[in-house]
């Protein structure tokens, strides 16, 4: 994780309208490990925000309305990506919403078969699971998975001080992944 802070990685966050094979992100975050923000918008859906959506992360349909679209969002995000290593909390899911929004709003429609795939392995390849290290780090074992027990980023971020204000929103989930890596590779004092 300390390489990671001086590293010229990324962190990624996206809020999405749900967790199913048909949703969509509605807000992407890129910031750099010194927190400067490189990527920071709302996305406007292709179909409206469930309500029990919008509980979550407080993003409303009346947010989105004037938001630009993903196939405007994404080539910026996508440029990122094809330069910097990027993490996120529980980055599979990151990078499958991207994907996955690609598809539903027809990004990949008139696009080459070989650039496709080209933009999926950026995606798929490039990115680094940061529960996931953060999760054996911490190191509680949950005999019923035979695993390291799954932490929350709000978990994780309470639990070394950093501030959840604003949590389930893009930014602050980023700076939240930032402020944890931070404190976890503080050296301890004797």
């Amino acid at each position: 994780m300390a390489n990671w802070l001086n590293s010229d990685h990324v962190i990624i966050d996206t809020e999405t309208t749900g967790l199913m094979a048909s949703d969509e992100i509605i807000e992407i975050t890129i910031i750099n490990m010194r927190g400067e923000i490189l990527l920071n918008t709302l996305v406007k859906p292709s179909r409206p925000i469930p309500p029990e959506v919008t509980k979550i992360n407080n993003i409303t349909n009346e947010m989105v309305a004037d938001a630009p679209a993903w196939c405007d969002v994404f080539p910026a995000a996508l440029k990122i990506i094809r330069k910097h290593k990027w993490l996120a909390w529980n980055s599979s899911f990151d990078a499958r919403l991207m994907v996955q929004t690609c598809l539903q709003t027809g990004f990949f429609d008139d696009l080459k078969p070989h650039l496709i795939t080209s933009i999926i392995m950026a995606i798929e390849t490039r990115h680094i699971d940061a529960k996931a290290v953060y999760d054996q780090w911490y190191g509680e074992f949950d005999e019923k998975r035979k695993n390291f027990k799954r932490q929350s980023l709000a978990t994780a971020a309470a639990r070394h001080g950093i501030s959840t204000a604003g949590a389930h929103r893009a930014l602050a989930d980023c700076l939240m992944i930032l402020g944890v890596l931070k404190q976890v590779c503080q050296p301890e004092v004797a």
